[in-house]
């Protein structure tokens, strides 16, 4: 009797390491992802996701259209979270210019981005201000909060700038978002769309400070990868205004550079004007 040969032919065994590799390199693949989600942030990590919030600085616009950073009326380059902050200091440093002469349009009001307003007025990841910068919490929050939000024992260490109150809810946080706020008002409008009721909010609010979080999130293993910096209602009418104009500025510019090429292109053709030199 024949014997019948058990042995599996190359190209299937072939077939099967692959398969057996590629589901290892999947499995080690999601092992890291899950790894990864429960790791601290790098410096840039964390400063990207402030970055989705705006804070308002003082800027003066020149003859070419440009915006350079101006210091606030007391001299330093100031980042306010707070939009009527914001005007307010405007407002000085425009009375303060009118008295030296220089015209109250050439001041204005720009937006910067959160993490890069925390990186200058930190001295991180190089960015230095070449005159004194302060980072600026909504100061009627902050007559509200007032330090609550950092550590007792280093208050008197970060009394010199500050205080950046900010704002979480066990209530609100999940394993898909962690919401962080720089309203105490924001996070309550978020808590009752929710759902939940507002009797039930006092217990779950953290107030903590933005400087002790981005410490604990550099340092500390925990799921941060979800953390998402909320963009206070307030500061929205002020930002999308800003946004509107840069873009309409913007888009005069473009169009001013294509008619000057339009009116290059029919002098040339008219015989007005010389070759372009090869």
């Amino acid at each position: 009797m024949a014997v019948r040969s058990t042995a599996v032919p190359k190209d299937e065994a072939a077939a099967a390491d692959k398969a057996a590799a590629a589901e290892a390199v999947a499995v080690n693949a999601a092992v890291a992802a899950e790894a990864a989600k429960d790791a601290a942030l790098t410096l840039p990590e964390i400063l990207s996701k402030l970055d989705r919030v705006h804070t308002f600085t003082m800027v003066a616009v020149l003859d070419n259209g440009s915006r350079d950073s101006c210091p606030t009326a007391d001299g330093t380059l100031a980042f306010f979270t707070d939009p009527q902050d914001a005007k307010v200091a405007l407002a000085e440093l425009k009375a303060k210019y009118e008295t030296s002469g220089v015209e109250k349009a050439l001041l204005d009001i720009e937006i910067v981005p959160l993490g890069r307003a925390f990186a200058i007025t930190q001295g991180l990841m190089g960015l230095k201000s070449p005159v004194p910068a302060k980072l600026v919490f909504s100061k009627a929050i902050v007559a509200v909060e007032g330090e609550q939000g950092v550590p007792p024992e280093l208050r008197s260490r970060m009394a010199g700038t500050g205080p950046f109150p900010v704002f979480l809810s066990i209530g609100l946080d999940s394993q898909a978002i962690m919401p962080v706020f720089l309203s105490r008002d924001d996070l309550a409008d978020a808590w009752a769309k929710r759902g939940h009721p507002l009797e039930d909010l006092g217990q779950s609010v953290i107030v903590t400070d933005l400087r002790t979080l981005v410490g604990e999130t550099l340092n500390k293993v925990a799921g941060w990868r979800s953390l998402v910096f909320v963009q206070p209602r307030a500061a929205m009418e002020l930002a999308r205004a800003i946004l509107k104009q840069n873009a309409l500025a913007s888009a005069l510019v473009q169009g001013g550079q294509l008619l000057e090429k339009v009116k290059e292109r029919v002098a040339l053709e008219d015989g007005d004007a010389p070759p372009p030199l090869a």
